[in-house]
């Protein structure tokens, strides 16, 4: 077969990244957040005019092609291009078998797709090509790493939408594992270099394709019992043994660090057991990686820095999600529909942000892309979010590219903000 004889030319390193990031019989062309996603005649017509795709940093590839179909004989040559300096060439001739169902050169045509797919996914930027083709935003310290002020999110990827069901299935549609990697791939390019995303056992599938496409994004993992088990009791104790589990689950992937879900500590927090997060954090730094604690309460982030525990970081949400409906009533006087984001909210965070100590990694930036409306309003609420919080603070932002290029517009109004 094609693709075995790439596999051996090639070897088998390039052909699983080529396995992890092509569909069937069609050319995925990746650079720069735009994509070619090119079926039979419309992929055999990209390679035989040495089609390049525009991109818009300096990377490109450059395909060429030289076959006889009549013969069989296929030889392919792809380029990897950073600032006018080949850094990476696959060169591969294979002859193509012929098939009892077809002519051969129907046979050779598919065949030949699926080998052209097979390198032209291999040009996924290899890790050690990353720092060549992007330019890292800026950077705060967590720990012993260095994460970016615009830290990419996971609601969109999870099907997380703040709004309602059916906008949780558009994106769970839409988000496949070859687009979730496709995205963080995009993010590194772009200079983000670090991913906050919950627990998802979909992680399994996405993440060793991640790495084997030579993703070295950082990843602090969203922790709690109902993520691991979500039929388990949301009792106090229950959800302390519950998310130790997924923390050991997450394990897996390599975080760089655990931070407990906000839910979680608010419960803990209205229940009187806020105390058993100092448990929480001794056995997270047992595994070997920071503990974060998340909030979406304002006083609560106040009552953890008077605790003055060992955490490393904090996670806070700029609008309150978790009120009761008493406390709706008691601080805003009516009850909303579904969750309640209001214009209140993100000021009073902000304080208790910046009075605490450690870095914090704020999030809901854009209200669940409540303050998407254009470009402008956008920018507005990044802009305010970044001033109004401490210089060693990061956001976190979920992007959902189904519609434009959210990776590039958003990093580039991160740079313009942060410059």
């Amino acid at each position: 077969m094609a693709l075995q004889g790439l596999e051996t030319h090639l070897g088998s390193d390039v052909a699983s990244v080529a396995r992890t990031c092509s569909v069937g019989p069609r050319l995925f062309v990746v650079n720069r957040g735009r994509t070619a996603d090119l079926q039979n005649r419309s992929a055999l017509r990209l390679l035989r005019n040495r089609a390049r795709l525009a991109p818009e940093s300096a990377a490109k590839q450059e395909f060429r092609l030289t076959r006889n179909w009549g013969r069989g004989n296929v030889r392919l040559r792809c380029s990897r291009l950073i600032r006018g300096k080949s850094v990476a060439k696959y060169t591969s001739s294979f002859k193509l078998p012929e098939s009892a169902d077809s002519s051969p050169i129907e046979s050779s045509r598919r065949d030949f797709l699926k080998g052209a797919t097979t390198v032209a996914a291999s040009l996924v930027v290899p890790s050690a090509l990353l720092a060549e083709t992007s330019d890292l935003l800026p950077t705060v310290s967590l720990g012993p790493h260095r994460v970016t002020r615009l830290i990419v999110g996971s609601n969109p990827m999870y099907g997380y939408s703040h709004f309602n069901h059916l906008y949780d299935q558009h994106m769970l549609e839409w988000f496949t594992d070859e687009r979730i990697v496709k995205l963080l791939l995009d993010c590194e390019l772009a200079g983000i270099n670090t991913w906050q995303a919950n627990f998802n056992y979909g992680m399994k599938n996405h993440i060793p394709k991640l790495r084997a496409a030579g993703g070295k994004i950082q990843l602090i993992c969203l922790v709690a019992s109902w993520h691991y088990d979500e039929k388990m009791a949301r009792t106090p104790q229950a959800i302390l043994d519950g998310t130790m589990e997924c923390v050991q689950a997450a394990m897996e992937f390599k975080p760089i660090g655990a931070a407990l879900h906000g839910a979680a500590t608010d419960i803990l927090y209205r229940a009187g057991k806020i105390d058993l997060i100092k448990t929480y954090i001794d056995k997270v730094h047992d595994m070997g990686i920071l503990a974060g604690i998340s909030t979406h309460n304002p006083k609560i982030l106040d009552a953890l820095g008077e605790k003055g525990w060992s955490n490393d970081f904090y996670m806070a949400g700029l609008h309150y999600l978790t009120r009761h409906p008493e406390d709706w009533m008691k601080e805003i006087g009516m009850l909303p529909v579904g969750e309640g984001f209001i214009a209140s909210d993100p000021p009073k965070m902000a304080e208790a942000v910046r009075r605490a100590e450690k870095p914090t990694l704020v999030y809901k930036v854009l209200s669940a892309g409540r303050k998407c409306g254009s470009e402008e309003e956008k920018r507005k609420a990044i802009e305010w979010a970044y001033k109004n919080i401490k210089p060693i603070d990061a956001t976190i932002i979920g992007l959902y590219p189904r519609y434009s290029n959210q990776v590039s517009e958003t990093t580039k109004m991160v740079r313009e903000i942060l410059a």
